[in-house]
């Protein structure tokens, strides 16, 4: 978990040396892939009671699932986030 959060800090770095200031909003965007619409259909559900919105759902190679959401993370709440999805099985 260590090599994670090194390599969001190192994004956040990267961010600000940008010009981003990752202490106010921003609008951060995660992706969903699997092979069931379906599947995706029910993260989306829990994700959007969440605030998240759908940016949207399409099939390539596999169906993808892209949303979106205004909000401030630190470095830790990112971590923590992504590996809540991680936990529920969400990649």
């Amino acid at each position: 978990m260590q090599s994670d959060l090194t390599l969001i800090q190192t994004m956040f770095n990267r961010m600000n040396g940008n010009g981003f200031n990752t202490n106010s909003k921003l609008k951060w965007g995660f992706s969903f892939y699997s092979d069931d619409e379906k599947n995706l259909q029910k993260i989306y559900e829990e994700l959007n009671y969440e605030g998240y919105i759908l940016e949207h759902l399409e099939k390539g190679v596999q169906w993808h699932l892209y949303v979106t959401k205004v909000d401030i993370l630190s470095v830790n709440k990112l971590h923590k986030l992504n590996t809540s999805f991680d936990y529920n099985g969400w990649h």
